[in-house]
């Protein structure tokens, strides 16, 4: 399948988190924001925990990782991921150190929220896996993807759009999840 294929097949997939990538810090997690014990209690994964809650109208509560809903739902597989997008662009990559109420007012200014959103989104699209290609993907990855005429080279591209479209994911899902959250009179954050 030539290069030009590839990326056709991926324009007809886009905005989906199904399609993988082989670079593993990009890799679909399998882990969502109610079975993660690194950062469990962080404001990010409990906005996009409320808001699930609400969306399906059952109250679930911490998850264990083999047996979690992440792995019935789509949506929720990516979560961790969306809450993880939310806290690099509101926080600048973790440079602004911000207290949960300096959050709170950041989620309730729709114009600085998305202005924030939107500039980190612009800025991750310009991502290229070319280095993590050739440097730090796992020969046993790359083994018997290029033994034939499909090249490093040629996967760079492929890579590229199947990453972007993890990025659109969490940016369309950010936005989603903060515009819903927004018709709600009261946000009941546990802090």
């Amino acid at each position: 399948m030539s290069v030009e294929d590839r990326l056709e097949k991926l324009e007809q997939l886009d905005n989906t988190i199904e399609q993988d990538t082989i670079i593993p810090e990009f890799q679909n997690p399998d882990v969502c924001v109610f079975c993660t014990d690194e950062d469990y209690n962080t404001i990010w994964n409990e906005c996009l925990r409320i808001f699930y809650n609400d969306k399906t109208g059952k109250e679930h509560q911490k998850q264990d990782k083999e047996t979690c809903i992440h792995h019935k739902d789509g949506w929720l597989k990516y979560s961790y991921r969306t809450a993880g997008f939310m806290g690099s662009a509101i926080t600048d990559h973790g440079k602004k150190s911000m207290t949960v109420r300096e959050i709170l007012e950041v989620f309730k200014n729709k114009e600085e929220r998305e202005k924030l959103l939107t500039k980190y989104y612009d800025e991750a699209k310009k991502f290229s896996c070319a280095a993590h290609l050739y440097l730090k993907t796992p020969p046993e990855n790359k083994k018997n993807r290029y033994n034939n005429a499909f090249t490093i080279e040629d996967d760079i591209p492929v890579q590229n759009k199947i990453i972007q479209n993890k990025i659109k994911t969490e940016y369309t899902n950010a936005i989603e999840v903060l515009r819903t959250l927004d018709d709600k009179e009261t946000l009941s954050f546990n802090y």
